[in-house]
């Protein structure tokens, strides 16, 4: 698939059509917004025609919510369904594939957790904008993120509970794989801080993006991610529900901010 984009890529290229100006979606799993841009193109939309919904901000309510019902830093299954549930945001428009296909997320196969797992993963890192790549904590969230999803499809292809899939015996081994080694797996805060839902918010925060992203080439959700994230070294300590709402709030804001710059 990506060879034969290559090709038409170069195909227009030699046609003298600027890159800048092909649009690339699949027809197979056509988004709101990829329809929306497609009718754009073609000269078809309506004045007043339908934007595409919004569930950045439902999703973002979601990981509030969670986030209040932590007593603790959340397990891997309290994580998992929190992932599940973003996804389930997604469910009614159609658009799952879309970001199965984005994530390369393989067809369900639990028995061999480790492979899938670790193959969305690298993709979710593979979305980011350099910088964040470079930063161990943004890294950790997108590695996270990306494994995480997979579960969450295979929640939503096979409603099991999320805490009995067998899943969970590649999860570690797959974020290991992916991280480097200075990079300690450790997310607790020092003696006396508290909990720190900081790896399991970025973490969600970067699924319910991408969700939101999916139908858009990659270079653009780069340049999305990279506006809406900002600062990825300022100092934060979320370590209760309140303080969670507020940096969500604010991330929502810069993300929004971000699509206006790209014209939407």
């Amino acid at each position: 698939m990506e060879q034969r984009i290559l090709d038409w890529l170069k195909l227009a290229g030699n046609a003298g059509i600027a890159a800048d100006k092909v649009l690339d979606l699949d027809l197979d799993h056509l988004t709101a917004d990829s329809r929306r841009r497609l009718a754009q193109r073609l000269g078809a939309e309506r004045p007043g025609s339908e934007q595409p919904t919004r569930r950045l901000g439902p999703a973002f309510d979601l990981i509030a919510e969670h986030a209040s019902c932590w007593h603790g830093e959340p397990d891997a299954a309290s994580r998992a369904e929190l992932h599940r549930a973003i996804a389930g945001l997604w469910e009614a428009e159609g658009s799952l594939g879309g970001w199965r296909d984005l994530l390369r997320v393989p067809a369900v196969d639990l028995s061999k957790p480790a492979k899938g797992l670790t193959t969305a993963a690298e993709r979710m890192v593979a979305l980011l904008p350099l910088r964040l790549r470079l930063d161990p904590r943004w890294l950790a969230a997108g590695a996270a993120g990306g494994a995480l999803a997979c579960v969450a499809a295979a929640g939503l292809v096979a409603p099991v509970a999320i805490a009995s899939l067998p899943a969970w015996a590649g999860l570690g081994a797959a974020l290991t794989a992916l991280l480097p080694k200075r990079l300690t797996l450790k997310e607790g805060g020092g003696a006396g801080a508290g909990p720190n839902f900081a790896p399991a918010v970025e973490a969600a925060a970067l699924f319910a993006m991408l969700l939101e992203l999916q139908g858009r080439d990659e270079t653009t959700i780069g340049r999305v991610l990279d506006r809406a994230i900002g600062d990825a070294n300022e100092d934060r300590a979320l370590t209760e529900a309140a303080a969670v709402r507020s940096w969500l709030d604010d991330l929502r804001t810069r993300f929004e901010a971000a699509l206006v710059a790209e014209g939407e």
